[in-house]
């Protein structure tokens, strides 16, 4: 059986190109910096864009995603911002050090989520209910004297203690009253000190990995 050109020729399998052709209109100002850093890194036009794409992306997911990259970004600027007004570094000048922290704490709080509706329920109750007041108990009359003393003396005794049965009535009806304004505000505390552990320990978890993340420091000597 004769050999043919076909068999004696390696078949080489085809080069499979995942790439997909895309096109976009971009500014000349743009297209003059592409074209310097892909001159500097000795790649193609189409290289060089597709290189600075997947770079867009990477530091995005570096940052803990889009949002996050956006945020630290104006992180940065403020920082840069503070630097240029200070003519100092945030690393070296505590003034500025300070300034800067200002402004990412005013920048997070812009960001930050609002109130959860059960701590704002919770808020609203505490501040609204009054801290309960203890009544005081009523004092009893004076007895009268031995016996030899006038009757009126014995008569307004008896007026006396009267008075004071009708003032332990109204001590027992406020002593009620007291009783349910404590638990209200016992229910109210209780809510407060909820919030408070699960703050608490949100702030421990910021804390743990803050303190994970940040070198040590050397130890000053004695």
């Amino acid at each position: 059986m004769g050999t043919t050109k076909s068999t004696l020729k390696a078949k080489r399998p085809k080069r499979v190109d995942r790439r997909k052709t895309t096109s976009t209109r971009i500014t000349p100002e743009l297209r003059a910096k592409i074209d310097a850093a892909a001159e500097q890194s000795e790649r193609s036009l189409a290289q060089e864009v597709e290189f600075r794409l997947e770079q867009s992306f990477a530091v995005d997911e570096g940052f803990g995603g889009r949002q996050f990259s956006a945020l630290f970004r104006l992180f940065g600027n403020a920082a840069s911002l503070i630097e240029q007004r200070t003519e100092k570094s945030y690393f070296e000048d505590l003034g500025t050090c300070r300034a800067v922290q200002v402004a990412w704490k005013r920048l997070m709080g812009g960001f930050s989520p609002n109130l959860p509706a059960e701590e704002i329920a919770a808020l609203d109750q505490a501040t609204a209910v009054p801290v309960p007041k203890l009544p005081m108990a009523p004092a009893p009359p004076t007895p009268p004297g031995p016996p030899g003393l006038s009757l009126g003396t014995h008569q307004q005794y008896e007026q006396q203690f009267k008075q004071y049965e009708q003032q332990l009535k109204d001590y027992d009806a406020a002593l009620d009253i007291y009783k349910k304004e404590s638990a209200v505000y016992e229910k109210a505390g209780e809510a407060l000190r909820r919030i408070n552990e699960i703050t608490q320990a949100q702030m421990a978890l910021g804390i743990d990995v803050a303190g994970s993340l940040l070198p040590e420091r050397p130890k000053k000597k004695a």
